[in-house]
């Protein structure tokens, strides 16, 4: 019988409150779920690999393992797919966790993407020994090498990182998957590299990352900013020509907002010719788009201290809320109008469907409605 193959060690969080998060042809799985255990008994090696799991103070930890099915079409089991993958799982989470962030309130490591890193080394295809491979470095090792191996968790996560279902932004999960899953079914070559809203997801990535380490400054913030507007501007190119801000208002006023403040429209806005009145999204995006400029162009600095705000909230951490609603309003993110008649119906319905999947998108527009400094509200 073909075992579902292990492709990836995400070793900085562990799944809780479930065994594995599927998708076709692949699954996020955790070292309990039956399709790792077969592979462990056939391949002892991998099992030896995934118990030397330790963190920076020598605690025992269980990794998540990426696998891929053994029908997996081809183009399922390329680097692109796999990390395209991760990287849905990350903007699935990351949004939700920053959204939940309140001044004086730590939530750990959970709202940067360093989380979902990939862990270099592996089991080689021989299974008598481990290699890595990046395009930094490249190393083999036999059998007793892998006795040498010391597999740690990211020090700068710490301890493991927890990741369970209410974590996880599950209408865009679904929503991106959907969309991963035609890409890596279409006999187009290069779709991945193609693909607008897989290569925007890859900047998202890197722009969730930690600023910094221990010497984290504002040129570290404004980078990351630079990033987010570039995975805006991706999201809303429109193929031929050229891309602006008036692409990305377009985008986040096709999503479905439901918090009245950020259905207002009430903000004037510059355009080409004159102003016209913008959403309050369109004003967070605005502010975040000129602080890209300001970096990136080696503009003075006046307007950088507006990342941050004297109550604690930094602006900056609203890129990732918003770029959540630019992804809905790209791929319709939004429940089909399906209200029973029958009032114990409708209840039932509400409670169970219409609830529980605004409730993410709830949380992730309060923490836009209070993005603003209170002088550019």
């Amino acid at each position: 019988m073909s075992l579902w193959q292990p492709v990836a060690i995400l070793p900085n969080f562990e799944l809780e409150g479930q065994t594995a998060i599927d998708v076709p042809h692949m699954a996020f799985a955790s070292v309990e779920d039956p399709r790792v255990q077969e592979f462990n008994a056939a391949v002892p090696k991998h099992r030896a690999l995934l118990e030397r799991l330790r963190d920076p103070f020598g605690d025992q930890r269980s990794p998540t393992i990426l696998l891929v099915s053994p029908a997996a079409p081809p183009g399922f089991r390329t680097i692109e797919a796999m990390a395209s993958i991760r990287n849905i799982l990350s903007v699935a989470v990351i949004p939700l966790a920053r959204a939940r962030h309140r001044p004086g309130q730590s939530l750990g490591p959970l709202p940067y993407s360093d989380v979902f890193e990939f862990y270099p080394w592996a089991i080689n295809s021989e299974s008598d020994g481990i290699y890595m491979v990046t395009p930094g470095t490249r190393g083999m090792d036999d059998a007793e090498g892998l006795d040498k191996l010391n597999v740690q968790t990211a020090p700068e996560i710490g301890s493991q990182c927890g990741v369970d279902r209410q974590d996880i932004d599950v209408p865009v999960l679904d929503a991106l998957t959907a969309h991963w899953t035609r890409v890596c079914r279409s006999r187009r070559k290069r779709a991945h590299a193609n693909d607008k809203v897989l290569r925007s997801l890859n900047m998202a990535y890197h722009a969730s990352k930690l600023p910094a380490l221990q010497d984290a400054g504002i040129f570290d913030y404004g980078r990351l900013v630079a990033l987010w507007v570039s995975a805006f501007e991706i999201l809303a190119h429109p193929g031929e020509g050229s891309v602006n801000r008036w692409a990305v208002y377009a985008l986040l006023e096709g999503a479905e907002w439901r918090n009245r403040s950020n259905q207002e429209r009430r903000f004037l806005l510059r355009e080409r010719k004159g102003y016209s009145r913008r959403i309050r999204p369109c004003r967070v995006y605005e502010r975040l788009y000129r602080l890209r400029n300001d970096f990136i162009h080696g503009n003075p600095f006046d307007q950088m201290s507006h990342v941050f705000r004297t109550d604690g909230v930094l602006l900056h951490k609203a890129a990732a809320p918003l770029y959540r609603m630019a992804l809905a309003g790209l791929l319709r993110v939004r429940l089909a109008k399906e209200e029973p008649e029958d009032l114990m119906e409708y209840v039932k319905y509400h409670f169970l469907t219409v609830e529980p999947f605004y409730k993410p998108q709830g949380e992730i527009e309060e923490a836009i409605a209070q993005a603003l400094p209170p002088r550019v509200r």
